[in-house]
């Protein structure tokens, strides 16, 4: 219906969509951060972890500048409108648009190198309802962080504290709150594929993180005890995308 600025990147497009709702066009050159961005969303999916706002695919074109490949096509009219220079037949990243979101910050569990999050802290021990349900979700962002090797969010604070010794207390790269306390962790292109190359530069401060939890959500641990056992990730992954 209509094409805005928006959404990140010089590239990236909101849109709107014909029942007036918001998604995210995000067009991306490297097929690693689009694969990426895709199978990690699947993978939250596998995992029971709803942070992750929903992604779907679409062709850019000549004759249709978006094509659509699923049922968003009967919800978006962009014929005639201005887009950006995208190549023809590229693939472009839609993502859920979440509204009124505003900068998340690392609990202070997680600050300094002496990181631990245990029921038995006495935060824990005195924190409200709120507060244990945003430290269950930090629990599983950092596992989720883990499996797909993300070094675009927390990792990158850590990284960067070599020269900047108060990048611990700022807000977090890719990572947002809206306004009832759901933590959205966007942009998880570097996640799973180009993220493993980069393994060996960023494996300590992933091991660093997840060894400091002590506090799971247990639908979490009991899928990936599952997802062990089974030692089918990839192939429930790809049903997770076939479904779809």
């Amino acid at each position: 219906r209509r094409v805005h600025g928006g959404c990140g990147r010089m590239l990236n497009r909101r849109l709107t969509l014909m029942d007036g709702s918001y998604v995210c066009a995000r067009y991306r050159t490297n097929t690693d951060q689009i694969q990426g961005e895709v199978f990690a969303f699947y993978l939250s999916r596998v995992l029971g972890i709803t942070n992750i706002p929903s992604v779907s695919l679409a062709r850019s074109g000549h004759d249709a500048p978006l094509k659509f490949s699923d049922s968003l096509v009967d919800k978006l009219e962009v014929q005639g409108q201005q887009l950006p220079d995208w190549k023809p037949e590229k693939l472009v990243i839609l993502s859920e648009y979440v509204y009124h979101l505003h900068p998340s910050y690392i609990p202070p569990e997680f600050q300094s190198d002496n990181r631990s999050l245990s029921a038995k802290s006495d935060r824990l021990r005195h924190a409200n309802i709120s507060e244990i349900l945003e430290l269950v979700q930090w629990s599983d962002m950092i596992v989720f962080d883990y499996l797909t090797a993300n070094f675009d969010r927390v990792t990158n604070n850590m990284f960067n504290r070599q020269w900047n010794e108060h990048i611990m207390t700022a807000n977090v790269h890719n990572l947002e709150q809206t306004a009832n306390g759901l933590l959205v962790l966007y942009d998880n292109e570097s996640g799973l594929v180009h993220s493993y190359r980069l393994l060996k530069q960023y494996r300590s401060y992933h091991d660093s993180l997840l060894a400091s939890l002590c506090l799971f959500r247990r639908a979490t641990a009991r899928r990936i005890e599952e997802l062990y056992r089974e030692r089918d990730i990839w192939d429930a992954i790809w049903r997770e995308f076939v479904r779809s």
